[in-house]
């Protein structure tokens, strides 16, 4: 159920944080490091995000979705930090 809508935005947004540090890294304002480093933070939320699911029968909660939603806002303000 991947395209529940609350999943479906998670999963966007992270899909849209790995289009900029591949972005980053291609312009040179990220190095492979601290793409490895970002990209490592997403494949968590990632898991975390699957996990969740895989307790309520394939959909995250709102609360759930809030989280995760936290914790991408704060590799994205690291992508940002970094490119800059």
């Amino acid at each position: 159920k991947e395209d529940h809508p609350r999943r479906a935005q998670v999963n966007s947004r992270l899909e849209n944080q790995n289009r900029r540090i591949d972005a980053g890294v291609k312009s040179g304002k990220l190095t492979r490091k601290q793409a490895k480093q970002l990209h490592a933070e997403d494949h968590a939320i990632r898991q975390e995000e699957r996990a969740m699911a895989a307790q309520h029968g394939g959909h995250i909660t709102k609360g759930e979705q809030r989280a995760l939603n936290r914790q991408e806002n704060q590799t994205s303000r690291q992508i940002y930090d970094e490119k800059h």
